[in-house]
Parts: C-alpha cells; structure tokens; sequence
C-alpha cells in the first residue's frame, strides 16, 4: 500500500477512526485527485476504503496524518502542507491536504509516495505569460465545452486565460474551481471541471 494510504491504513489497525469533518465544499472528490482553487490554491484528496468497524475512532486518524504534515513541515522549513480535512464515513476515509506553494505539493506527494497525486512538476501562467510553450506544443487542442479541435491561434486569443502545465510520469486527476476551456489532446476531459492526464506534459486552460 502506498505510503500516505498507509497513513489511513495505520490508523484503521489501530482502531482509531470514526469521522472527522472540514471545511473544502469546492472539493468533492470522488477518488484521489489534484484540485486547482480559482485563486491558484492547490490541494490533494487520498482516498481509501476499508471495512467498517464500530470502534474505529476519528482523533486518532487526524493526530497521525497532522503528525505526518509536522514532520514534513519541520524539514521543509516552512508551513507547506496543511491538512484541512478528514472525513470517514460508509467505510470510505479521506484526507484533504493544502500547500502553500506547488513545489510544497510536488515534494510532499514524492515524500509520502503518493502515486495517485504525483506529478514531476505544475506551474501556472496566463496564455499570454506561456504562449511560447504553448505555441510550441506538438499535439492538438481540445475545447472543453465540446471536445472539438481548435486551433492554437484560437487559443493565444485568450491572453488572461489561465494555464496549468503539470509534468507526470503516470496520469493523475485534475479538478478545476473554474471552467475549464481547452487542454491538449493528451488529456482526457472528464468534465467540465475535470480532466485526466497522461505521462508527459498536459496543458489545462481555465477562466
């Protein structure tokens, strides 16, 4: 098991959970993913199930993951991860964590060898800020209201437009607070929130 599922599988043998609750009601993942806020905010849900027991208990779910985040933080020297929720419920747990920085997110994610949410990098810019990459890009692009190609020139029209450009080894889940209007063809649209990636490295343009 993969070692931030641990973190929930740890506290299952130890009978530590019940239920927990947070705040983060943009965020209703259904399986481990990546969200992007409006404001550019990352933050990441892992996600596991288990067998429900009457006697698991929620404090000790969330004193071992904050313990994981302190740790983490100690090192990192600064406060970079911040967990702001956990929840259990129909035998399904859930931690939600929150960084201050993408860097924060991609070391994190390398830390605790969560592969569902690990990206080799992820940056932000306008289209006007990466039109060379953009520009650059070999593959075709998809609007997102439709799946339809559109053309590059379409896109570099929508200078404020914002891009996230996330470098992956294996493909991960992407959600959006705001629409999502086009990506390259290497992702998968799954939404109008919600994208798929691929190895390699996708574009996700949102406003």
């Amino acid at each position: 098991m993969r070692k931030i599922k641990a973190v929930l599988a740890a506290a299952l043998a130890a009978g530590m959970l019940t239920g927990c609750a947070g705040s983060g009601e943009a965020f209703e993942p259904e399986s481990s993913s990546i969200y992007i806020s409006g404001e550019g905010k990352l933050s990441t849900a892992t996600i596991d199930t288990f067998e429900q027991k009457d006697y698991y208990k929620e404090e000790g779910l969330r004193a071992f993951a904050e313990e994981k985040v302190s740790e983490f933080n100690q090192e990192y020297g600064q406060e970079a991860v911040t967990l702001t929720s956990c929840s259990l419920e129909g035998g399904r747990a859930e931690l939600v964590f929150e960084y201050g920085s993408p860097q924060a997110m991609v070391d994190f994610t390398a830390a605790s060898q969560d592969m569902e949410n690990q990206v080799n990098s992820i940056s932000f810019g306008t289209v006007t800020e990466l039109a060379d990459q953009i520009m650059g890009y070999e593959g075709s692009w998809l609007k997102g209201a439709d799946k339809k190609t559109v053309s590059v020139e379409e896109i570099a029209k929508k200078g404020d437009y914002q891009v996230a450009v996330i470098d992956s080894a294996q493909p991960v889940t992407i959600h959006t607070e705001k629409e999502i209007r086009f990506v390259s063809d290497n992702s998968v649209l799954e939404g109008s929130n919600k994208v798929r990636t691929s190895e390699g490295i996708n574009y996700i343009i949102f406003k």
